[in-house]
C-alpha cells in the first residue's frame, strides 16, 4: 500500500519549505523516530549538489534550516563516494 512520499522527502521538503510549523514538524518526526538525524543528513547531502537545477530554491537556506534543527556538521558530497547510508528501518504504524 502506499503511503505517499517516504518520511525523509517528507522531512528534507518541509526543511526547504522552513516555515516554522514545518521545523517543528521535522523535529516531531525525529523525536517519534520516524527519521534518525543520520540518515536525514545523508539524504540532504545527496540532493544538495543537485540543487541548482530549482532556481526557486536557494541551498545555503536549505541547509541553514537543517543545520539549525540538528546542528552544523560538515558532510561533503565527495565523501558520498565512499559512505554506505545510514540503515533506514521503517516505523510501525
Amino acid at each position: 500500500m502506499d503511503r505517499g512520499l517516504d518520511p525523509y522527502s517528507q522531512a528534507l521538503a518541509k526543511l526547504e519549505r522552513g516555515h516554522a510549523q514545518d521545523l517543528a514538524d521535522v523535529g516531531e518526526m525525529l523525536a517519534r523516530g520516524l527519521v534518525e538525524e543520520a540518515r536525514l543528513r545523508f539524504c540532504f547531502a545527496e540532493i544538495e549538489p543537485e540543487l541548482y537545477r530549482f532556481p526557486a530554491v536557494d541551498p545555503a537556506d536549505f541547509r541553514r534550516s537543517l543545520e539549525e534543527l540538528l546542528g552544523p556538521q560538515y558532510f561533503a558530497a565527495a565523501d558520498l563516494a565512499t559512505a554506505s547510508p545510514p540503515s533506514m528501518k521503517v516505523a510501525d504504524s
